[in-house]
């Protein structure tokens, strides 16, 4: 997020979770974790139409889902994205990408 604040890339982690409103702590107590003071904590309900909008996968089978705006258009999108050497170079690449 640093590397990138002159372009003016943000993050924005969403939990997908119905009892979202009783999970604050959790989410603040993640955000103090993780020093996630230039990325954004927010939840919606699995109901949401955002959820249909996005096609957000809610099968259990799925662990997370990064998606990469620009001009409020999708321009990449991984499901189950893990963060080890491979995943981390996939995501880099595609946010230089997003960033030309």
């Amino acid at each position: 997020m640093i590397a990138h604040a002159d372009k003016k890339f943000k993050a924005f982690v969403i939990f997908v979770d119905d009892k979202g409103a009783s999970h604050e702590k959790d989410f603040i107590d993640i955000a103090d974790k993780v020093k996630a003071s230039t990325v954004d904590l927010a939840y919606i309900s699995p109901d949401d139409e955002a959820i249909t909008d996005y096609k957000v996968n809610l099968d259990k089978e799925v662990n997370n889902t990064v998606m990469l705006y620009r001009n409020m258009t999708i321009k990449a999108k991984d499901a189950n994205l893990v963060l080890d050497d491979k995943g981390i170079a996939k995501l880099k690449s595609e946010i230089d990408d997003l960033l030309k």
